[in-house]
């Protein structure tokens, strides 16, 4: 794998971005300590070299009454045609929202944002009919929560952490709003005006939305996604199980060390297959065992099993597919 190499500059823009990837190119030129110039022509060359493959704005879908089912896929002789259709198909629906192919004990892990559990179990039976002849098994968790953290592992940063979960009651957004989200969800740099040009909103509609957005916690941040493969690390996804009636003390503890562990990108607490998983970037298999063993030592007391996959290709990520897609059998 070749590892692309990040100057002092370039990790300065990155933890700029990891704090708020909307923010102007000249404040985070002046944070990297660079001309808003050389700012902007870095920020060029990160995204053409695919190094910053997105700008997500970050939004809480289990605030607005979403619940993210994860579908786990084993493959049986599948070719590579028909493995290429399962991730065009993944790539159009409209809510799918993440997705990556991974080696291991499964093939394809696959994440559903769902008004209602009958509403997955549609989508699930969809997938069925269209796939099973190529399918050896399934099984699935549903997130609770999720956390999205910064790239500490590249910047040497405190934890940014961007927390989804539901509210006492879901939040309430109109068609404005989601024309906007949907806009703004996979490039959240786009100026005002192009966001106006895009969705036919006023500029100034659109910057009260989004701070009224940011207010409700509908929108918890805006962050860069990189390209793992260009930053000369590995993805790999851990399903963590639980000891039946761990206390909730010493699962948040776990929590907290997973927050400031530098390798963790994103953390999602859940029940079925997992009770916890985790996204990591390391450098390599060993650097994985070294974590696991870590985890395994200091949480023996409620750790039950863990499973590991490696990913290799991120299919999706996009936190509102839904009014793009016209969202609604809601």
């Amino acid at each position: 794998m070749a590892q692309t190499l990040f100057d002092r500059k370039d990790v300065k823009l990155l933890a700029g971005l990891d704090e708020n990837a909307r923010q102007p190119v000249s404040q985070l030129a002046k944070k990297a300590g660079i001309s808003k110039q050389a700012a902007a022509y870095r920020l060029a060359r990160l995204e053409a070299q695919g190094i910053i493959t997105q700008f997500l704005a970050i939004v809480n879908q289990p605030l607005l009454g979403f619940t993210g089912f994860q579908l786990y896929l084993k493959l049986r002789n599948a070719p590579r045609k028909k493995e290429e259709a399962l991730v065009a198909y993944a790539r159009k629906h409209p809510r799918i929202i993440w997705g990556i192919r991974c080696t291991g004990s499964w093939d394809f892990l696959i994440l559903f944002a769902e008004i209602s559990v009958k509403e997955f179990d549609v989508d699930l039976k969809e997938v069925m009919a269209e796939f099973s002849p190529f399918i050896a098994k399934t099984a699935f968790s549903v997130y609770t929560s999720w956390r999205h953290l910064n790239h500490k592992y590249l910047t040497g940063e405190e934890p940014v952490i961007r927390l989804l979960k539901e509210g006492k009651a879901p939040q309430k957004i109109d068609v404005l709003d989601e024309q906007i989200l949907s806009a703004i969800t996979s490039n959240c740099r786009k100026p005002l005006l192009e966001l106006a040009e895009e969705t036919g909103i006023p500029a100034s509609t659109i910057a009260y939305r989004l701070k009224e957005l940011q207010k409700r916690h509908v929108i918890v941040g805006f962050a860069p996604h990189l390209d793992f493969n260009k930053t000369g690390f590995q993805y790999y996804h851990v399903i963590l199980k639980l000891h039946p009636n761990t206390p909730e003390d010493r699962k948040s503890q776990l929590l907290r060390f997973f927050e400031f562990h530098p390798n963790i990108v994103f953390i999602e607490e859940c029940f079925g297959i997992a009770d916890l998983e985790v996204e990591a970037h390391f450098r390599n298999a060993v650097e994985l065992r070294e974590f696991l063993l870590d985890i395994r030592g200091r949480f023996s007391d409620a750790l039950e099993s863990d499973e590991s996959m490696l990913a290799f290709d991120v299919i999706k990520y996009d936190y509102f597919p839904f009014a793009r897609n016209k969202l609604a059998k809601n």
